[in-house]
């Protein structure tokens, strides 16, 4: 672990320490309460967060990522990218539209006609690794593509086109092939097959914290009429005891809660490298698994 992924960590256990002191404090006939509206609000929170999911990305949401995502790949030139990477490989600025045409005009094997254009054309393809050639093309799509769209649309972490690599090299070639084609269909294969589900999953986490903060309002003004002027004090050891095991499920709530806000943060596109970021949060010891939990309950 490198950088500060410890400190997401150090802060969760912190946080633990004080949630358990709480609950010891108050014990837990004056806990119990807490939690089972906060059991009940995440639960409702899940639920309502689906049906907003429904409305708002089908509704309006989609049809306005659609529209970026073709006008983002209508300023995507493909043949200048793969301009560049012939460049970055063989040092050499220029070669002809027709041979970069021809290259991504192939429907399989196109990172062996790559290879054979960089030979024909610098001598030096011998000498480049034949990984290269795939990972040159690959690049095209997985991080200048990707770069192009979130220009216009959440960025999710570099999350569309993370699946793109050398088991499935026939789908980075069709996307390639596909943006010389008919841009108009590339769109709506990309948004299909790597945009919606990525996105609905963004949305829906943003719907559920929207739900769970509303209802944690509702709760906090429930608790405070509830409990207005009584003894917050344990009624003994027991008591003690019983609090502090349901503050760390409250406090387990919670840092679901703060993990979803911050992947929502670095979702759309605000990311401090090395600190707020998708690598950094997966680095971390216990609080990625908090960052990661919507893939046991969000719907993508």
């Amino acid at each position: 672990m490198n950088g500060v992924c410890w400190y997401y960590d150090a802060a969760a256990l912190v946080l633990l320490v004080l949630f358990i002191i709480q609950g010891v404090k108050k014990g837990f006939s004056k806990t119990v309460i807490h939690f089972a509206l906060n059991l009940v609000f995440v639960v409702l929170a899940f639920l309502m967060s689906g049906i907003m999911t429904d409305m708002v990305y089908d509704g309006y949401f989609r049809s306005t990522v659609s529209e970026s995502v073709e006008s983002s790949l209508e300023n995507f030139d493909v043949n200048s990218e793969l301009k560049k990477v012939y460049s970055e490989l063989t040092l050499i600025g220029e070669v002809s539209d027709t041979k970069i045409s021809a290259v991504l005009s192939s429907e399989k094997n196109m990172d062996e006609k790559f290879q054979k254009l960089i030979v024909s054309t610098s001598g030096i393809g011998s000498q480049i690794d034949e990984s290269k050639f795939f990972e040159g093309l690959n690049s095209i799509v997985k991080f200048r593509l990707h770069e192009k769209l979130s220009e216009k649309i959440p960025s999710c972490a570099g999350k569309y086109f993370s699946s793109l690599d050398e088991s499935n090299k026939e789908e980075t070639y069709k996307i390639l092939n596909l943006l010389v084609s008919d841009k108009k269909e590339a769109a709506d294969y990309i948004m299909e097959n790597y945009i919606d589900s990525t996105l609905y999953g963004f949305v829906q986490i943003m719907m559920f914290l929207i739900s769970a903060f509303v209802l944690m309002i509702f709760t906090a003004i429930l608790l405070a009429v509830m409990f207005r002027e009584k003894d917050m004090t344990s009624n003994g050891r027991g008591d003690s005891a019983g609090g502090a095991v349901l503050s760390v499920i409250n406090w387990g709530i919670a840092m679901l809660m703060l993990a979803f806000v911050i992947k929502v943060i670095i979702y759309s596109g605000v990311q401090i490298e090395g600190f707020l970021d998708d690598n950094t949060l997966n680095n971390t010891i216990a609080f990625r698994y908090l960052y990661n939990a919507d893939a046991l309950f969000i719907k993508k």
